[in-house]
């Protein structure tokens, strides 16, 4: 037989040239759906991100006092009264922000919103990623899965918020070392470097790191072992390294944190009331839709039946930590830590309905058809009898039932199609229902405390101050942040911080100057009884200074009732525990 002979191939059976061709039929069809679930998916963060996070203005007093306290680090050294808030626990966002704003000279806050919403997008891919890797379903779908089964957890990148960049963070380091992947020494040192920065943006993303056990151990246990001892010795060295160099003591920070754990407010006047405004539970409800809960409890009892122990472990290393050191405290921030870990179980469910029998999967469908339709596009709004101020979801779509009752808690209910169930919580505004409008209704909210803003900010500048005439007076903390960053675009420097007692009364007041003479005085108080701030005026230092005000709905009703509003500057109900309000008080002589 000839060498050309046996070169020649043989020739191909029917059979095998259809197989050929409907494998190649199939990737085709493959490789389209996999294109269309990425347009659904860039569509999506398009929506939630584009109108949820703008515009880029004040949200919450914490992202605002971290962007105002680098600003001023920047202009006025480290040795400035400090006006920031969470230094001790969160030295990487200060750092960060203090190199961008004397690279840029760009303005703090707008540097922090940019890079909280980069890292709430390359979160929400990279938590796609993770997931996609253990349930074995593309990644785009993940993707489309976490925005609709956790569409709060996905509009924390939408403000400054250095708990979403360290979970970025920690997300990055966790998919370099998914188990299928190649695991190399180069791999581990970026996965270290990347975790201790994300313990430095938050520190309490330490409880993320019991996740890299069961993620490294794996094949030998000396190799896993010299991996994990790494990993932990480069984060710590650089955890540590920066606190050394921030003058941030562990201590504080232990300090820090006991304080926000140990934080107590009084209790509702009634077990509906209590639940209404309890932090965990209005947390938990907002961070797990009822659609979502089921696809857990799916995905869990499937795993387990599967006998999935790694990824069940994996799950665990995540959540167990961080529910036993929070507890009734996990008010939302260290929740988005878990997105990952969440997703992976309730997508092991959504494939746990697709894989039962027929009857069982009808009826599955069908329940989590009706858990979508009631907590999804239909959003129910009620009005408190005891808190009338606290607002209603915006913008109602089609109003579908607006009922009065005469009696109980709630004195109205209105059910329609759009965003819903507005709930209290001071992490940030919540909602739980209406859930497909989330960020058109985070995007009202931000556009009115933008409003809020700018008319206190143009009320501050149209005063001529040559003496210490202005006092700005606030109860709430994201209020007074509000003022101290308006005073700051103003021009002014902060020149003292004192503590204002009594001690039952914790308050702070903030000294401005802008130039030779103009001086405002800020003073922020944390008062749950609302008639004590009117009293407050009668007895006012300085009686012949102009007073302005930003209150809360809790107390602004006292303090128009007290005979001493002359203006109303701006008055807006904006959130559940807050309605901005901006007044000029008159006391007497001089005004």
């Amino acid at each position: 037989m000839k060498r050309s002979e046996i070169a020649e191939p043989l020739p191909e059976t029917l059979f095998a040239k259809n197989l050929r061709g409907d494998l190649a039929a199939h990737q085709s069809r493959g490789r389209q759906l996999n294109v269309v679930l990425w347009v659904i998916l860039v569509l999506g963060l398009a929506y939630y991100f584009g109108v949820g996070g703008f515009p880029m203005g004040h949200f919450k007093g914490d992202g605002t006092s971290m962007a105002i306290g680098a600003r001023q680090i920047v202009e006025q050294g480290w040795d400035g009264p400090r006006i920031d808030y969470g230094r001790q626990t969160r030295p990487g966002v200060f750092w960060m922000l203090i190199f961008l704003r004397r690279l840029t000279g760009a303005d703090t806050y707008i540097l922090f919103s940019s890079i909280s919403l980069a890292s709430g997008v390359a979160g929400l891919l990279l938590a796609a990623r993770f997931a996609a890797h253990f349930t074995r379903l593309p990644v785009p779908l993940c993707g489309i899965g976490i925005l609709i089964l956790f569409p709060d957890a996905v509009t924390w990148g939408c403000y400054p918020n250095g708990t979403v960049i360290a979970g970025c963070l920690g997300l990055t380091s966790f998919c370099l070392l998914l188990p299928s992947e190649k695991v190399t020494t180069l791999k581990v040192v970026f996965a270290g470097i990347l975790a201790g920065l994300a313990v430095l943006m938050r520190v309490d993303a330490i409880l993320m790191s019991a996740v890299f056990l069961p993620l490294l151990i794996t094949g030998c246990p000396r190799t896993a072992a010299q991996r994990i001892a790494l990993l932990g010795g480069i984060a710590a060295a650089i955890t540590f390294g920066v606190l050394f160099i921030s003058h941030i003591s562990p201590w504080a920070i232990l300090g820090q944190t006991s304080k926000v754990l140990g934080a107590s407010h009084p209790p509702a006047e009634s077990i509906f009331m209590r639940l209404a405004t309890d932090e965990a539970f209005t947390a938990c409800l907002a961070y797990f839709p009822l659609l979502t809960v089921l696809f857990i409890l799916l995905g869990t009892a499937r795993l387990v039946a599967d006998r999935q122990w790694r990824i069940l472990a994996i799950a665990a290393a995540g959540i167990v930590p961080i529910l036993f050191v929070y507890g009734s405290k996990v008010y939302g921030s260290p929740l988005y830590f878990l997105i990952a870990l969440f997703a992976c179980l309730a997508l092991a469910g959504i494939q746990a309905i697709a894989q039962a029998g027929s009857l069982a999967r009808m009826a599955l469908a069908t329940v989590a058809g009706l858990l979508f339709l009631v907590q999804y596009p239909i959003g129910v709004n009620v009005t408190l009898r005891s808190k009338p101020y606290f607002p209603v979801a915006e913008p109602t779509l089609v109003h579908l039932l607006d009922r009065d009752l005469s009696s109980g808690p709630i004195a109205k209910v209105s059910v329609g199609i759009g965003p819903g169930g507005v709930v209290s919580n001071t992490e940030h505004i919540r909602f739980c229902s209406g859930l497909l409008f989330h960020p058109m209704a985070l995007h009202a909210v931000k556009q009115k405390l933008l409003d809020a803003f700018d008319a206190m900010k143009d009320c501050i500048g149209s005063h001529e101050i040559d003496r210490p005439t202005l006092l700005v007076y606030s109860s709430e903390w994201a209020t007074c942040t509000q003022v101290n960053k308006a005073l700051q675009d103003l021009g002014y420097t902060c020149i003292d911080r004192v503590h204002l007692g009594p001690d039952d009364v914790p308050g702070d007041r903030f000294t401005w100057k802008r130039g030779e003479n103009a001086i405002v005085h800020v003073n922020a108080w944390e008062i749950f009884d609302p008639w004590k701030h009117a009293a407050y005026f009668d007895d006012a230092p300085q009686r012949k200074q102009l007073i302005y005000v930003t209150g809360g709905g809790r107390e602004r009703n006292a303090v128009k009732e007290g005979g001493h509003v002359t203006k109303v500057v701006y008055e807006r109900d904006v959130l559940p525990s807050e309605s901005v309000c901006v007044f000029e008080i008159g006391l007497g002589d001089g005004q």
